[in-house]
C-alpha cells in the first residue's frame, strides 16, 4: 500500500488525476449524507490549515510532503462536500416561489429558457413578483410552466402567470432529477399565461431567433416526417417528430442520432475526424478544422447545456491526443467534468445526460484502442470501419446506464446504427445546404429536400423493418443502483486488465 501511495505522489498526473476524482467523491458524498454548512466549512478551513503547515514546513521533509497530500487529498474531498450542500435549496428563505406550493397564484416571470415538446411547450421562467390582494410581493426561484405550443414565446419576455403551484410528482423520480438538476422545485401546468412586456436584445434570444429562422425553412422545402427528423439532427428540434417514431428509435438505440447526448457528440466527432482524414489531412491537423465545426454545430443549435457539456469533454479530449499527450485524456476528461460538476454539483447523479456524456467520452478513451487493436484485420471500408469502433466503444461504456434508466436493451442497435450511421454525415452535410439555401431562396430549396427526404425515408424504412425483427429488443425489470456499480466495477476489471497489456489509454 505505501508503495502505491509513493507511486502516486511521484508523478503530478497521478496526482491531478487523484485530485480530481476525490473532489468528485466528495460531490456524491454530499448527496447522501447531510452536514451542517459551518461544520463542513470549518473541517475545510483546519485541513486546508493542515496542507498549508505541512508545506511549507522545511523539517523531515519526506514525511511533511507526505502529510501535505494527505490534507490536500482530503482538502478537495471535503470541497466537493460543501459545494454539493451550498447548491441546495435554501427552505429557509420565505421568499422562494416554492413555499406557495398548492396553491393558486398569480405572477410575473421573465422567460431563461423555452423547451418544445410534442404537443406542448415548457416555459422555465425566473419568478419575480407574486400579486396578492393587497400588494405584489418581490419573490425569486425558478418555475416551469407547460403552455401550448400557441402563442410563442421566447427568451426574455416577461409574461404573467396565473395557475396552481405545484411540486414535481413524488411518483416520477426521472422528472424530479431533471428538474431538480436546474434548481426547478415548483412547476404549473396550463395555467393561463399573458404577455407582458416583449423581451429586448441578447445574445440568447439572437440564437433562438435563428434557429426558429432555420426550422422555418427546413419545414417548407421538405414533407413530414423528413422536416421533423431533419429539424431534430440539425437544430435540436424535436417537436415535430411523430411519437411512434421516437418510440421507434428509443427501442434501437438511435435516439443519439437526433438527441444531443454524449453518444451524439463522440459519433460526430468520429465522422468529421474520419473524413477529414480520408481526404487526407494529418490527425494533428485536423483537429483545429473539426473543432470549428463542431463549436459552429453547437452555436447553431443554441448551445444547450447537454450539448456543451458533450462538446467540452470530446474537445479536451481531442486536444489531448492532437498534442500526442494520450495519457491526459483521462485526466483531461476528469478536469473537464470536474468544472462542470463545480458550476452544477446536481448534474453528477441527477442529470442522465452528463452521466452518458462522460461514459461515451471514457468509452472513446479506454475501449476504443483496445477494439482496434483486436479489429486491425477488418477491412477499413472508408469511414465504416471507425464509426463501427467507436460506436461500439461509446455504447460499450453506456450501456448499464442505458439499461439502468430506461429498462431495455436492444439486441440489434449495433446492426441499426451500422446501417444507418453511413447516411448521417452525408445527411447533416445536404441537410446544412438544404437549410442555407431555402432560408434564402425557398424554390430551389425545395429541390435540394428531395435528396434529404430520399434519405431520411431510407433511415425510416430501415428502423421500421429492424424494429419488426422478432426479440431484436426487450424490455429489463429495474434493478438497483448498487447493479449499476458492479456492471461498472467488472468494466472497470476488465479494462485494468487491458490496462496491464498496454492496450488501453493510459490515463491513470
Amino acid at each position: 500500500m505505501f508503495s502505491f501511495w509513493q507511486k502516486i505522489i511521484a508523478s503530478k498526473s497521478k496526482i491531478l488525476f487523484c485530485c480530481l476524482i476525490l473532489f468528485i467523491a466528495g460531490v456524491a458524498a454530499g448527496i447522501f449524507f447531510v452536514l451542517p454548512h459551518f461544520f463542513i466549512f470549518c473541517l475545510l478551513l483546519i485541513l486546508i490549515g493542515a496542507a498549508v503547515f505541512f508545506g511549507l514546513s522545511d523539517k523531515n521533509y519526506k514525511l511533511n510532503r507526505n502529510c501535505f497530500y494527505v490534507f490536500l487529498f482530503l482538502c478537495l474531498c471535503v470541497f466537493g462536500f460543501w459545494r454539493y450542500s451550498v447548491a441546495l435549496p435554501d427552505y429557509s428563505d420565505l421568499s422562494k416561489i416554492y413555499h406557495y406550493s398548492s396553491t393558486t397564484a398569480t405572477f410575473f416571470g421573465r422567460i431563461d429558457k423555452v423547451e418544445a415538446a410534442s404537443g406542448w411547450q415548457n416555459l422555465i421562467m425566473e419568478s419575480r413578483s407574486l400579486i396578492q390582494p393587497a400588494s405584489a410581493v418581490k419573490i425569486s426561484g425558478r418555475v416551469q410552466a407547460s403552455t401550448p405550443l400557441f402563442p410563442e414565446y421566447r427568451p426574455g419576455d416577461l409574461v404573467k402567470v396565473e395557475c396552481r403551484l405545484k411540486s414535481p410528482p413524488s411518483d416520477n423520480p426521472g422528472y424530479n432529477n431533471y428538474l431538480f438538476k436546474d434548481s426547478i422545485f415548483i412547476a404549473c401546468d396550463f395555467g393561463e399565461i399573458y404577455l407582458a412586456k416583449v423581451g429586448g436584445w441578447s445574445a440568447q434570444l439572437f440564437f433562438y431567433d435563428l434557429r426558429q429562422k432555420f426550422g422555418q425553412a427546413i419545414n417548407s422545402s421538405v414533407s413530414e416526417p423528413a422536416a421533423g427528423l431533419l429539424n431534430g439532427i440539425l437544430i435540436n428540434s424535436t417537436r415535430g417528430i411523430p411519437a411512434d417514431l421516437n418510440q421507434i428509435f428509443s427501442d434501437l438505440g438511435l435516439t443519439h442520432i437526433i438527441a444531443i447526448s454524449g453518444s451524439h457528440i463522440v459519433i460526430i466527432v468520429a465522422i468529421i475526424m474520419s473524413m477529414l482524414i480520408f481526404f487526407g489531412i494529418s490527425r494533428p491537423k485536423a483537429f483545429w478544422p473539426a473543432a470549428a465545426i463542431i463549436l459552429f454545430y453547437i452555436i447553431l443549435i443554441g448551445a444547450p447545456a447537454s450539448a456543451v457539456r458533450s462538446a467540452v469533454m470530446a474537445l479536451v479530449v481531442m486536444y489531448a491526443q492532437k498534442i500526442g499527450r494520450l495519457t491526459a485524456s483521462a485526466n483531461a476528461l476528469l478536469l473537464a467534468a470536474s468544472v462542470m460538476v463545480l458550476i452544477n454539483p446536481k448534474i453528477l447523479l441527477f442529470d442522465v445526460g452528463f452521466q452518458l456524456s462522460f461514459m461515451a467520452v471514457a468509452g472513446l478513451i479506454y475501449v476504443n484502442p483496445i477494439l482496434k487493436s483486436k479489429l486491425v484485420k477488418l477491412p477499413e471500408f472508408g469511414p465504416l470501419k471507425e464509426i463501427f469502433i467507436t460506436t461500439l466503444s461509446a455504447q460499450l461504456m453506456t450501456l448499464p446506464l442505458l439499461m439502468y434508466y430506461f429498462s431495455k436493451l436492444s439486441l440489434i442497435s449495433l446492426v441499426a446504427n451500422l446501417l444507418i450511421l453511413p447516411i448521417i454525415p452525408l445527411l447533416m452535410t445536404w441537410g446544412f445546404i438544404q437549410m442555407f439555401v431555402a432560408t434564402v431562396f425557398l424554390p430551389l430549396g425545395q429541390i435540394c429536400g428531395y435528396l434529404s427526404w430520399l434519405l431520411i425515408t431510407y433511415w425510416v424504412t430501415i428502423a421500421k423493418w429492424l424494429h419488426a425483427v422478432p426479440f431484436g429488443f426487450m424490455a429489463l425489470p429495474s434493478f438497483s443502483w448498487w447493479w449499476l456499480v458492479l456492471f461498472y466495477l467488472v468494466i472497470f476489471i476488465i479494462l485494468n486488465y487491458f490496462k496491464r497489456r498496454g492496450l488501453t489509454g493510459n490515463g491513470f
